[in-house]
């Protein structure tokens, strides 16, 4: 059995806020007895089953993000809603709980509950255009992430002003917002369309002296 490469797998968590998961402390020829053992000494921190993150590591912002994102499998899983939301620059909080999306194909609906996340089920499979990538998570695109938080319940003042930043900052278009629309509630579609109405228009281009 080769030595556990302990570089390596800082390495690898850096590149995720400081977490990694069981399976990828083991790619770098960790068993669970030591990390267990890098546990009770107080190296390694256990933040969801199966996912862990180096003490020391300087914490982000978003690293309670990053692991729970990790914890529901990362593969077929996008962060979204108000978490999502938050990641954009388009509220000020992140919210109480991590808000992560899966996929309608998948079973992990049915696993054991994360703590501190709530998890949604994708009502159809997102398209390509509506996941970005932020810090290498999945990522609901901006204007998916206004309809879904509408959706989900999110109030309208938070919504407008979603909305507005969205549109102000160039996160996202008039079309896009109406595409996203497509399949949803009447209640969500008025929402959305009445924060597009009155959000502030972009100032015309100054004339050639």
């Amino acid at each position: 059995m080769r030595a556990p490469d302990r570089d390596r797998l800082f390495r690898l968590a850096a590149r995720q806020a400081g977490h990694f998961t069981m399976a990828q402390a083991e790619t770098c020829g960790f068993d669970r007895q030591e990390i267990r053992a890098y546990e009770r000494g107080g190296t390694f921190g256990r933040v969801h089953p199966g996912v862990y993150r180096f003490i020391r590591y300087p914490a982000p912002s978003y690293g309670a993000v990053m692991a729970a994102w990790l914890a529901a499998g990362a593969d077929g899983v996008v962060v979204s809603h108000e978490t999502a939301l938050w990641l954009h620059g388009l509220s000020e909080r992140p919210g109480a709980e991590v808000h992560l999306t899966l996929g309608r194909q998948t079973d992990r609906a049915a696993s054991t509950p994360l703590r501190a996340v709530t998890m949604h089920v994708a009502r159809r499979r997102w398209r390509e255009d509506e996941v970005v990538q932020w810090e290498g998570m999945a990522i609901t695109a901006p204007a998916r992430t206004i309809v879904d938080a509408a959706e989900a319940g999110t109030g309208a003042q938070a919504i407008e002003r979603a909305v507005h930043a969205a549109l102000t900052a160039g996160l996202t278009t008039n079309k896009e917002l109406t595409g996203a629309l497509r399949g949803r509630s009447k209640r969500v579609g008025e929402m959305v369309m009445r924060a597009v109405r009155t959000a502030p228009k972009a100032p015309a281009p100054s004339a050639a002296p």
